[in-house]
């Protein structure tokens, strides 16, 4: 801990010993002071099992207190899980220990890690907030899967969940998870609220202003002393955050939380609805009629409603109410997205009201990639921070382990993804340092084991061309520019179809960053015949480039996977499909090869799906070409479209030859 961080701690700690008058500030050790403070009383095991409050039960606050629970175990002022060897150990990548890898009946693998320490941690039976018990008594086999993946408060990553009706189950299971958590943090202040009242009753009587004054004067002289010591808060009262990609992600969040919640007071909810719904009057093309026939479920699932991705809501709890876009150090609950968290970050210039985030949840990772994946990382790396500021906070009740910067080490993390990805391990291995231990969810591994060639037509050719990702000094992007310069696009350009606009060449490509790359370099070839498109494109610029292609005015079509994703316009007129890496969603490369090129009816998105086989009929697959561009680092993709076995078989074929020169493989 620097010297920066001991100063806010000490000061904060002298607003509370200051109100107590009799003590001479010059002769104060602080630093003994903020020793003390966080010091547990010998004696508090024994009191707690003596005491039994007389007070009124809370009217939302139903269950009474359990010996020891999964929450009590994990987030208790003293709880035993923290230790110095374990702290250390969480800090290392290389730390954590694989220590079980199953697959289970129901086509599942997990995969779990525990640091390599000497703390065990037992499995505890969560004791659930009896308002939130019929719900879970009603889970289906689907929500009570998810919900004891996450009980444990272990770190859990789920991913290879498809775009399907199923994923309502993931959502209510943690949204239970979540109001549990934060029910139950709420209960126990306000009964230790209580309890301090107690010891100082205020009376109801009238009193005249020489009583006040002789009152006041006698609280002042005897200040009551409680007999246990109250540790359970934060530096700030949210302790559940929830990043979504768009508000209509958030509308059906939030309306799950209320449903289970059972709560019938929401305050600001007909102004949620309109702000998070989609403007009256608009005309949702991905909810009528006839949308399964132009978009695939996936597509309808994630972009149907409202799509803006600039937004937070801060949720307080209160007793009877719940209320919404309350004063963001006054919520339990933050839902937001990562760039609209991160703009309100700036403008405040800090993260003061992420500092007690004890549960972080992520919805769609795979969704949120697709926008700005940078903003996920700058959320992560602000939570669980010491504030900058020094707010109404009561430094006597802070937990000791956030005040020694551990709370990192106890915060829960919840992710959800359909697809796995570089981006979303790294989070994974660098951001979760849960000292409870990390798990990770696959799911559909048999599907995704078999990858998606066998959906491919049969004849259709495919050579997969790997190249060496270190051949221009260690720097992988380069090495995979040289390649296509070298070995694709320089014999392309001697043609005289490609001369003359005519080659039908579509070039997809994964990364924005080499999107720019191949745009400059095609804008320096002389004569070359091309249009793009990415998601920055506008409408105008994309039906030109679309019908420009397919009427053969240019010869290249450059589109980035991130347009495709947002857009899912069918593209035709390819004969020569190019991939300049492996799409990180194997779905796409099945579009692409199997659909695109073998749409040719000019009103294609108004016929039946009966009349769009027919059109796939026309076009021989002896007339279509598909090139995939890979190196080493690109095998999680690999694998998601060829499959397993074709996967070992490039692997070992590449380690017999690590240049890369002579690795061509043909899928027909």
């Amino acid at each position: 801990m620097d010297q920066q961080e001991i100063k806010i701690k000490l000061l904060t700690l002298l607003n509370v010993v200051a109100a107590k008058p009799n003590i001479n500030n010059n002769d104060t050790d602080w630093l003994e002071i903020a020793r003390r403070t966080i010091k547990t009383k010998q004696s508090i095991q024994q009191k707690q099992q003596q005491e039994q409050e007389e007070e009124e039960e809370l009217e939302q606050s139903t269950e009474q207190q359990e010996e020891v629970d999964s929450y009590h175990y994990h987030f208790g002022p003293q709880t035993t899980i923290i230790n110095p060897n374990s702290i250390k150990l969480a800090q290392q990548e290389d730390a954590w220990k694989l220590t079980s890898n199953q697959k289970t009946k129901d086509d599942r693998r997990i995969v779990n890690f525990q640091l390599d320490s000497t703390i065990t941690c037992p499995k505890l039976t969560p004791k659930i907030h009896k308002s939130l018990q019929s719900t879970l008594q009603k889970f289906n086999h689907n929500e009570n899967r998810f919900f004891s993946s996450i009980n444990q408060y272990q770190d859990v990553w789920f991913t290879g969940l498809p775009y399907d009706h199923n994923r309502d189950h993931s959502r209510t299971a943690t949204s239970l998870w979540a109001l549990q958590h934060i029910l139950k943090t709420r209960n126990e202040i306000l009964k230790n609220n209580e309890y301090l009242n107690s010891l100082n009753p205020s009376t109801k009587t009238k009193l005249s202003i020489d009583e006040i004054k002789e009152k006041k004067k006698e609280e002042e002289e005897v200040t009551p002393i409680p007999e246990r010591e109250i540790r359970d808060q934060g530096y700030t009262r949210a302790k559940v955050l929830i990043l979504l990609p768009f508000r209509s992600t958030a509308l059906t969040w939030l309306k799950t939380l209320i449903k289970i919640s059972g709560y019938t007071t929401i305050k600001g909810l007909e102004r949620f609805e309109k702000e998070y719904s989609l403007p009256e009057g608009t005309i949702d093309k991905l909810a009528s009629e006839d949308a399964h026939l132009k978009y695939p479920l996936d597509h309808r699932i994630i972009f149907q409603g409202n799509i803006d991705d600039d937004f937070f809501l801060p949720v307080k709890f209160n007793r009877k109410e719940i209320r919404l876009y309350s004063d963001i150090f006054s919520a339990d609950l933050i839902i937001g997205s990562p760039v609209g968290l991160r703009k309100f970050i700036e403008k405040e210039g800090d993260a003061d009201f992420l500092s007690s985030i004890e549960i972080s949840i992520v919805d769609q990772m795979d969704v949120i990639q697709m926008q700005n994946w940078e903003h996920v990382e700058f959320i992560f790396e602000h939570l669980n921070q010491i504030p900058k500021k020094l707010r109404d906070t009561d430094f006597s009740r802070i937990k000791p382990w956030y005040l020694d910067s551990h709370s990192q080490h106890i915060r829960q993390t919840i992710l959800y993804s359909s697809q796995i990805s570089a981006e979303q391990t790294c989070l994974f291995r660098r951001n979760l340092k849960n000292i409870r231990g990390k798990q990770i969810e696959f799911g559909n591994v048999k599907e995704i084991s078999q990858g998606v060639l066998w959906k491919i037509r049969k004849g259709l050719k495919q050579t997969w061309l790997s190249f060496d990702s270190s051949s221009s000094g260690n720097d992988p992007d380069q090495s995979r520019l040289d390649f296509f310069r070298n070995k694709i696009l320089d014999p392309l350009l001697s043609s005289a179809l490609v001369k003359e606009g005519l080659a039908g060449i579509l070039i997809f490509i994964p990364n924005y960053f080499d999107y720019i790359r191949l745009i400059n370099l095609f804008r320096s070839i002389e004569d070359i015949k091309f249009a793009s498109i990415s998601e920055y494109s506008s409408t105008s610029e994309i039906s030109a480039a679309r019908s420009s292609f397919f009427n053969k005015h240019v010869s290249f079509l450059l589109v980035t996977e991130r347009f495709h994703f947002f857009n899912r316009f069918k593209i035709r007129g390819a004969q020569q499909i190019i991939f300049y890496s492996p799409p990180y969603n194997p779905q796409f490369y099945t579009e692409f090869v199997n659909v695109f090129p073998f749409l040719t009816s000019t009103n294609l998105d108004r016929k039946s799906a009966r009349d769009q086989d027919q059109d796939l009929k026309i076009v021989d697959v002896n007339d279509l070409s598909v090139f995939v561009l890979f190196n080493k680092l690109d095998l999680p993709q690999i694998e998601r479209i060829i499959g397993l076995e074709h996967t070992r078989k490039i692997v070992k074929s590449i380690q017999s030859d690590p240049t890369g020169s002579n690795n061509s493989f043909t899928f027909l």
